[in-house]
């Protein structure tokens, strides 16, 4: 039991396990009562659907024909061949690119987030 639908040309397929889940984690910390509800799931439900659409619409620009299904803890986003009339140049090197991005926004990440001495923070004059 299913949803289907297509977003930009995406077949995008949300299982009933999507939602059992996505309820279940919100009883986990309701005190914001059914009003917590109306706005955890559809949350949970984008936040989801546009991380699974970035590898959607990544796995596109190679050339792959992507699908995306939301289950019961995520979703995963499914590649099919190349289109019709196209080569498979630069698909194969997709996972390397796609893996070079990601530890690109690691190191990034880290090496901005990495707490500094406080005295050696600008407010306090010192460099």
């Amino acid at each position: 039991m299913s949803i289907e639908f297509s977003l930009f040309r995406i077949p995008i397929r949300i299982h009933l396990w999507f939602w059992v889940m996505a309820l279940w984690l919100w009883t986990l910390n309701s005190e914001q009562g059914w009003a917590g509800l109306a706005i955890w799931v559809p949350v949970v439900f984008q936040g989801i659907l546009m991380h699974e659409l970035g590898h959607a619409l990544v796995g596109r620009s190679f050339g792959r024909q992507p699908r995306v299904e939301l289950i019961a803890l995520g979703g995963f986003t499914f590649y099919g061949g190349v289109k019709a009339g196209e080569t498979d140049l630069g698909a194969g090197n997709a996972e390397i690119y796609y893996s070079a991005c990601v530890l690109q926004r690691v190191l990034s990440n880290t090496a901005a987030s990495r707490p500094r001495p406080l005295m050696e923070r600008p407010w306090f004059g010192n460099r």
